[in-house]
């Protein structure tokens, strides 16, 4: 009697679940990935946007978010003369009062926003690491939706944190993911890594 191996089929059916996985399919539930969705060409894609808005963190309204218009290097600015506001694949950078290089001293958040395709409840989940060095007093980060502030930490220069939290958003809903400078409003060596993931919550 021959017995037939059951190997190759397990090994197929593991391989393309772990596809669906790998490419935020149905299974994984992931709809938006800030790093992996990034287009440093369009504004939009995937429901993301690159944008800034003038004053401090706190004072952060969501309608008064203005995107990004000029690109540079795989990046979007305000203007890279003037201005150290950008935003990039793996994260931003912000304005501050006290600055180098030239900029015009302002206050000025970089904002990544994420506008929602669909009504549901998502988990939001990322890593924010201050990545520009020891010069910098560190970085200010917030998570609005609306009027809520879902999320916020001050990050110590080189330091990092992670979050996760669910949240409902109604489709056409935006999720802000801001970043602005230290509590003594210095932007020198505020290149900060500011990821997120947005998932179908189970």
């Amino acid at each position: 009697m021959h017995t037939l191996s059951t190997r190759p089929v397990a090994a197929t059916l593991l391989l393309g679940l772990s596809g669906l996985f790998a490419q935020g399919g149905a299974l994984a539930g992931v709809v938006a990935d800030s790093v992996a969705d990034y287009d440093p060409v369009n504004q939009g894609s995937n429901g993301w946007y690159h944008g800034w808005q003038a004053g401090a963190i706190e004072d952060y309204k969501p309608r008064r978010f203005q995107e990004l218009t000029v690109r540079s290097q795989d990046r979007w600015y305000l203007d890279p003369v003037s201005s150290y506001t950008q935003v990039y694949a793996r994260g931003a950078h912000p304005q501050g009062l006290i600055t180098s290089g030239g900029r015009t001293p302002a206050l000025q958040v970089a904002v990544r926003r994420w506008v929602a395709p669909a009504s549901g409840t998502y988990t939001v989940t990322g890593t924010v690491t201050h990545t520009g060095g020891g010069a910098s007093d560190g970085v200010a980060v917030r998570i609005v939706k609306g009027k809520r502030v879902l999320w916020t930490a001050d990050i110590g220069a080189l330091g990092s944190q992670t979050y996760a939290f669910t949240t409902r958003v109604k489709a056409g809903q935006a999720v802000d993911f801001v970043l602005g400078p230290g509590p003594g409003g210095n932007d020198i060596s505020d290149s900060t890594d500011f990821s997120s993931v947005i998932s179908t919550a189970p």
